[in-house]
């Protein structure tokens, strides 16, 4: 995907990506629609479903978190 097919590239910033989303930072790429493909489809693959299951983000632990 980031290198044409999924790759390390993907398994790598797939995380941060996700880290950011989970704490409001999701404006730095929302206006880059090849990213927010990229990362919705993602956030569509089963390993992305299982690894970050409910409750295992900060904003479903503790609430607001957002970065402000």
């Amino acid at each position: 995907w980031l290198l044409g097919d999924y790759s390390l590239a993907d398994i790598c910033i797939a995380p941060v990506m996700i880290r950011l989303n989970d704490i409001g930072m999701d404006n730095v790429w929302s206006d880059l629609e090849g990213v927010t493909e990229w990362f919705s489809g993602m956030q569509e693959r089963a390993a992305v479903k299982n690894a970050f299951y409910f409750g295992s983000l900060l904003s479903e632990q503790y609430g607001d978190v957002t970065v402000r």
